[in-house]
This record gives C-alpha cells, sequence and structure tokens, in this order.
C-alpha cells in the first residue's frame, strides 16, 4: 500500500493518504506516526515524486488506461515519411519531420521508435573529421531528445513493443510479453530477388533490442562501450527515461508494477521470489569502482546509480524485490570499495532507509569486543534489524558507538567511520519528513508522535556521546601503527566526518 498522496488539516498537521486502489481501499495517517510505522513508505512516497517531475508531462502520459482509438498517433503517410528518410539517412530531415509530429500533439508510432533506436544502436561510425564528427554528435544528440520528449509527453507505452524485441523474450525474463514478429521491416518496395536475404537487405529492418539476450545485457553493452559519439549511453538515457516514466505511470497499482520492463527484468528463484541480483549489481559495480575521470564516466555512473535507486524503490513498493536481500548482496560488493568510492555511493543512494540496512551490515563486522555483554548477543541478528526507531536510537547509542575498527591503522579507521557516521546521518533523516512550500522549509520528526518514549530516544540529540566517541578514535589514532604520519590525508577526512556529524546532531 503506497502513499498516494499527502494534505495539510487545518490545523497545519501534515497527514499522508496510503492506498491499494485495487480495492478501493485508503486510510490517513498522521505524518510523525506513518515514520514510525513505516519510514520505507514515506522515503518511497519522496522518491516517486521525483520521478514525476518532468519539464514535459500532460494529461496523455498521466492516464494509464487511455485506449489506442484515444491517442492522436501520427498518421501511417507521416510516418512512413519519418521511415523513409531514415532509411537513405537524411537524419536531419527525418528529425525535423518528427519534432514538427510531436509538438503538434501527435503521438510516433511504435515503428517510428524503433527506427530512431536503430540509428542510436548502429549509426555511429568512427571518423576523424572534426566537422563530420561534430555532426554526427549533433544528429545522436537530437535523436536521443527526441526519443526522451516523446516519452515524457505521450507515455511509456511506446516502448512496449521494443521491450518484446529482445532474443529471450519468449523464454526469458521478458517472458510475460508477446513477442510481434516481424517487428518492422522498412522497405515496402518488391526486392530483386537474387538480392534477398543479402545483408543489405537484413540492414533495412529494424528490430529493436534483438541482438541483446535481456534488458540487462543490453545495459551492460552500453555501460561498457567506448564509442566516442557516447552513442550507446544515450540510447540507455532513452531507455532509462522509459523505464521511470513507466514506474511513474504504473505508480498507484501492485498489480501493474508486476507488469513493468523492469520488474519483469529480475530473475525469480524456484519458489518464484526475487531474492538473486548478483549479475545486476555486478553490472553496476563495475561502473561505481571507476573512478569519474571525465565527463562520460560521470554519466555512466549518473545513469548506473538511477537504476540502482529503481531497483531499490522496487523493494520497499509492497517488497516486490526483497529489500533485505537486495542489502545483503549490496554490502557484499560494498565491503570491496575503497573509501571514496563507499562514500560517492552513499550519496548517491536516495534511500535513507537502505543505506542504514546497508550500515548494519558494515557495523556487525566490525570489532565488538567493547560493545556491552547485553548487547553482544544481538551481532547474530543486528545487520537485519527491523527498522524501530526506539532499537535503531539504541543501536547508535551501545552497539554503534562502542565497535572498533577491525584494523587499527589509520585507513581501517577512517573506514569504520564511515560507516558508523552514516549510521548516524542515515538514522536522522528516515525518522524526519522535509518539505518546502510558500511559508518556507519545514520538518517533522517521528519522536515528535505521541507514542513514542522520549526517553528512548535521547541518543538523537545526546552530543556528550560524540564528545566521549572523539576522544576514542583520538586514542585510536594515537595507536595506529601509521600514527607517527601526521601528514595523513586521512587525518583530515576523519576530522571533516567527525565534524560533519557533529553538526548533525547539534
Amino acid at each position: 500500500m503506497p502513499i498516494d498522496a499527502h494534505y495539510f488539516d487545518s490545523l497545519d498537521r501534515l497527514w499522508f493518504n496510503v492506498a491499494t486502489h485495487e480495492f478501493e481501499i485508503s486510510e490517513a495517517f498522521a505524518g510523525s506516526q506513518l515514520l514510525v510505522m513505516n519510514p520505507e513508505l514515506v522515503e518511497l512516497y519522496k522518491f516517486i515524486q521525483t520521478l514525476g517531475t518532468y519539464p514535459v508531462v500532460n494529461a496523455l502520459a498521466e492516464n494509464r488506461i487511455q485506449t489506442k482509438e484515444k491517442r492522436n498517433v501520427v498518421p501511417r503517410s507521416l510516418q512512413q515519411m519519418v521511415i523513409e528518410c531514415i532509411d537513405v539517412e537524411h537524419y536531419s530531415a527525418a528529425l525535423d519531420l518528427s519534432e514538427t509530429i510531436l509538438s503538434s500533439n501527435r503521438e510516433p508510432s511504435s515503428m517510428m521508435m524503433a527506427a530512431l533506436v536503430h540509428v542510436l544502436l548502429e549509426k555511429s561510425t568512427k571518423t576523424t573529421n572534426p566537422r563530420v564528427f561534430r555532426e554526427q554528435l549533433v544528429m545522436l544528440e537530437r535523436t536521443r531528445n527526441f526519443l526522451i520528449n516523446s516519452l515524457r509527453q505521450c507515455g511509456a507505452h511506446l516502448f512496449n513493443d521494443l521491450w518484446t524485441t529482445f532474443s529471450l523474450c519468449n523464454n526469458g525474463p521478458m517472458d510475460n510479453y508477446v513477442r510481434h514478429q516481424p517487428f518492422y521491416s522498412s522497405r515496402t518496395i518488391v526486392h530483386d530477388t537474387s538480392k534477398q536475404g543479402s545483408d543489405d537487405d537484413e540492414d533495412n529492418d529494424y528490430k529493436g533490442f534483438i541482438k541483446y539476450q535481456d534488458l540487462w545485457d543490453l545495459i551492460s553493452a552500453c555501460l561498457k562501450s567506448d564509442d566516442p559519439h557516447q552513442s550507446p549511453l544515450f540510447l540507455l538515457e532513452v531507455v532509462l527515461v522509459a523505464l521511470e516514466t513507466e514506474y511513474w505511470q504504473k505508480r498507484e497499482s501492485h498489480t501493474d508494477m508486476m507488469t513493468t520492463a523492469l520488474m519483469k527484468s529480475f530473475k525469480q528463484n524456484n519458489e518464484g521470489q526475487w531474492h538473486e541480483f548478483g549479475r545486476n549489481l555486478d553490472l553496476l559495480f563495475a561502473v561505481f569502482e571507476s573512478s569519474p575521470t571525465d565527463i562520460i564516466q560521470q554519466r555512466r555512473q549518473s545513469i548506473a546509480f538511477r537504476l540502482f535507486n529503481l531497483m531499490i524503490s522496487l523493494g520497499y513498493y509492497d517488497g516486490l524485490l526483497s529489500a533485505s536481500s537486495l542489502a545483503m548482496q549490496t554490502y557484499q560488493r560494498a565491503s570491496k570499495l575503497s573509501a571514496d568510492q563507499l562514500l560517492a555511493m552513499f550519496r548517491e543512494i536516495s534511500f535513507d532507509a537502505f543505506t542504514l540496512q546497508l550500515c548494519q551490515y558494515g557495523i556487525a563486522s566490525a570489532n565488538w569486543s567493547e560493545v556491552p555483554k547485553s548487547h553482544k548477543e544481538k551481532r547474530k541478528m543486528f545487520a537485519t534489524t527491523i527498522l524501530n526507531i526506539a532499537t535503531v536510537v539504541d543501536n547508535w547509542e551501545f552497539v554503534v558507538l562502542r565497535t572498533k575498527p577491525v584494523s587499527m591503522n589509520i585507513e581501517r579507521i577512517y573506514w569504520h567511520l564511515i560507516w558508523a557516521t552514516e549510521y548516524y546521518r542515515s538514522m536522522i533523516s528516515v525518522y524526519s519528513y522535509r518539505w518546502t512550500d510558500k511559508s518556507g522549509a519545514r520538518v517533522i520528526n517521528a519522536y515528535e508522535d505521541d507514542d513514542i518514549d522520549l526517553n528512548k530516544v535521547l541518543g538523537f540529540f545526546n552530543t556528550e556521546l560524540f564528545i566521549d566517541w572523539r576522544f576514542r578514535i583520538e586514542s585510536w589514532l594515537e595507536a595506529a601503527p601509521d600514527a607517527a604520519d601526521k601528514n595523513h590525508p586521512r587525518r583530515t577526512d576523519i576530522t571533516c566526518i567527525l565534524n560533519r556529524c557533529m553538526y548533525i546532531a547539534s
């Protein structure tokens, strides 16, 4: 049951409306109450709202159930003109006509979408001529922009036929789609029979994604490509917008969410559940682990993190995916990142509840020798602790602040502090909700709820805990084997991360 709206009562108190549209069930919860009961729902709501902030979204894209007859689809004659321009590689003319069609509130056909996707898939060629390179780059950018604007203006259904073209469509992750064969053949003239079956004839068939096994095979190929024109990244940006738009359009229904292309791309286990994400995470973490040395690599990482956040959101949407399994498998890979890569990952995750789960795994693998005996018994189950506000705050005070790095060198101390401080930051954030309106920025907190015993959440505000913790950290640094290196760069990083944590606490 996701949140579908929020509002303010006569006393200016925030309320969330939680609804299951299939059964016409809805219930209102006070903001602070829902933050206590299910903070993941609030985070999911905030995330879904970001998907609906596109510059171009009209009533056609918003309506999930419009029939084909109600859509203002481009006439076949105009469609054929676009296709023929692409056939003879007059891409500028094809895009001019396509943009005119869209600006007149007509909907591109699936054939047009397939032909323009083919441009991004196949028409980037290597050249040493700067003028030709720029012309090709402009053409590819225009193609990407047109496809993205079409999806946002008309809706994700424009990609429905394309999703059916993966080679494993009828025997794999996309098996719930019905394959339409042939997808589209651009030629309508009669061919010379002596040339039928030739490579030239085959090149004129726009077969969508048939060269890829499934969605993640396409994502992998695009992220790994070294095309200087960035054509595969342009295509991946279009695919990502298609996935996000479909998510936005189907957000109100659990049944509809089950039919999204992204959901269908994950493999089920023998029990019909989604628990295995190794292939997906390995692909994304290969991008996370690389250094963003140039703009192209930064775009790869941005795309990868957007995909990652979509995966996380499915874990919090009525448990479509297993959020706990995703967190565990993410930690297994995050634990191999460098400290800087780990911090970069935390900055990009849109769900503080998920960050908190990851940090529970990180703290569970630390040194618990100084944790009170009453809490040591929690270690085996610590990583999977349910996000109950009193338990989370208690764990912060008596577990997180009492753990130590496994190794006492400066780098490992910094590594440990990242997990601990991110635990605190995400703990504060997940139990609060901030919004901005005409009267300015306002915040509600879970501990403001009448059912919360403030004595159990004092760890939120106890700055003395930080002072004691800081003294302990200084003793670690003095005892470290590399303590003599007073110019170690991590000393400054440690100071910065602790100051940030103190600022949040104050």
